[in-house]
């Protein structure tokens, strides 16, 4: 009998917005009084940070000040609604998490701040619980994302624990969670046009061929890893059929994508459907 890992590639799921409690509202304002520092939503910088120069009891006057996620132009002066900005904790600013869930202050404002802190260290993979999120590096020569560090990952138990959140984590996790249970397992990749959804599902596939060659004889290892070679060699030519130019990628994928990884009762990569 076979077990399936499916991998489904370029799927977007939208959440309605969240409504504001009346007692949020209230502590919002409280904490945002003239001269505090804020996260406030700028049109062209997303979350940034300011200080707050008025109150004018409909709208919070903000001047921005040394940051933004961005850096496209100068921060300037604006006027933002009140479901449009959140007090700064200065003393958790710089707040660093593997896991976005362990921020002191949760809120989309902390959220951007600590993923744009870890980018700009060159992590691009931070946690949401079982969920994580990857950013786009624009750059393969990162050493704690290089092949050479893959064994440190391939050595650790049924959960990765010891080791920062990667594909390659979400890929160890599921296959452990298919062998232990004994149920079909799916893997979800989603984001926007350049986020780097293909590359993701090549990484996750050579690290699910990487995890299936640990044991067994040499004959099978072999079989493993020809199979997990032949799955994403195959990539090219399906990217043939419905890729084109965009202005944020030369090589965009224009249509969803639906793998299905077949494995044997010992763990053993034995085929793919796409």
């Amino acid at each position: 009998s076979y077990s399936f890992c499916t991998l489904l590639e370029n799927v977007i799921i939208r959440m309605p917005p969240k409504k504001k409690r009346a007692d949020e509202e209230e502590l919002n304002r409280s904490l945002c009084q003239s001269g505090a520092p804020v996260f406030y939503w700028e049109a062209s910088h997303a979350w940034s940070i300011g200080k707050v120069k008025e109150d004018t009891g409909k709208v919070f006057v903000v001047e921005g000040t040394e940051y933004s996620a961005t850096k496209v132009d100068s921060l300037e002066t604006s006027k933002v609604a009140d479901d449009k900005i959140w007090p700064v904790r200065e003393d958790v600013l710089e707040e660093d998490c593997h896991d976005l869930l362990d921020l002191t202050v949760l809120h989309d404002a902390t959220i951007q701040r600590c993923l744009y802190l870890r980018y700009m260290k060159d992590i691009v993979y931070t946690n949401i619980g079982a969920i994580v999120v990857a950013l786009n590096p624009w750059n393969f020569k990162i050493p704690w994302y290089m092949d050479d560090y893959m064994p440190r990952y391939l050595e650790e138990g049924e959960t990765i624990k010891e080791n920062k959140p990667h594909s390659w984590a979400q890929a160890h996790n599921t296959f452990w969670e298919l062998r232990r249970d004994q149920t079909n397992q799916c893997i979800l990749i989603s984001g926007e046009s350049g986020a780097g959804k293909t590359e993701a599902a090549k990484i996750v596939m050579k690290y699910l061929g990487a995890l299936s060659c640990l044991s067994g004889t040499d004959t099978e290892k072999g079989a493993a890893k020809q199979v997990a070679f032949n799955i994403n060699q195959a990539s090219p030519i399906l990217e043939g059929f419905g890729n084109a130019k965009t202005v944020r990628n030369d090589n965009s994928s224009r249509f969803g994508k639906f793998m299905k990884v077949q494995f044997t009762e010992q763990g053993f990569l034995v085929g793919a459907f796409t």
